[in-house]
This record gives C-alpha cells, structure tokens and sequence, in this order.
C-alpha cells in the first residue's frame, strides 16, 4: 500500500498543534521545561475541584512514553539479531503489539537505516545495520 506524501512526511514524528504563541521557541527539555497556563484562574480552577492534571504532567507523560517507544524498538532489533529470519507476526506476538503497528515500526527502522530487509518476504532476512540508540 503507497503512502500519501502527508504520510510520508509525518510518519516518523509527532505533529502537535497549540494555537497561541509558545512563551519560549524551540524544542522543550524536560531538565528547563516550566509550564505555565494560557489561563490561570481556569487552571486553579479546575485543578482544585480534581478536573485536571498537574500543570505540566502531559509534557512528561509524553516523554516517558516516548522512552518506552525507544525499549520496544530495541526489542525489535533484539529478536531479529536472535533470529534473522522473524516473521512480523512473530514480532508482533512477542512485542504484544498488533501486525499493523509492528510494520510501523519495522518501516521507521528501515527508513533511519537501522535495518534492512535482505531477500523477498518469504525466504529473505533480516540484517541489523546498527543499535536504534546509537
């Protein structure tokens, strides 16, 4: 199946949209990343009658779940250096994900030229090219 250019384009990051101007430009770290409310009599508001999360916790909640995007990644790689033959569906068994989301990332992998598909689908291998994290 072709992907759209859109999808080509945003396959490999997350598109998040906020319509008012960020206080500081750029990429947030969590090491100097300060939250701060767009309104901040509704912030204390809803915040005090138990209706929103701690300021600043989504920023956090996406990180830590990006870091565990990064361990299943690994996992891949693991199993196809275990066994160069893996089917997808075997990889999607043991990563408890779903064949679509195992072809997801097994394409963002190809794509950063972590690994590489040696052969057809039936009867090739896999060759990992180097670690995701290095």
């Amino acid at each position: 199946m072709a992907l759209t250019k859109l999808e080509q384009l945003i396959r490999d990051r997350i598109v998040a949209e906020n319509w008012s101007l960020p206080k500081t430009p750029g990429r947030i770290a969590l090491e100097n990343f300060t939250p701060y409310p767009k309104n901040p009599i509704l912030t204390k508001f809803f915040t005090e009658i138990g209706r929103a999360d701690i300021l600043g916790s989504g920023v956090r909640n996406v990180a830590e779940s990006l870091e565990k995007t990064d361990r299943v990644d690994d996992v891949i790689l693991d199993l196809m250096k275990e066994d160069n033959v893996i089917s997808i569906p075997n990889i999607a068994q043991k990563i408890e994900r779903g064949i679509t989301a195992t072809k997801d990332r097994i394409f963002n992998l190809k794509a950063k030229g972590i690994i590489e598909r040696i052969g057809a689908n039936k009867g090739g291998h896999w060759k990992v090219i180097t670690t995701a994290r290095s």
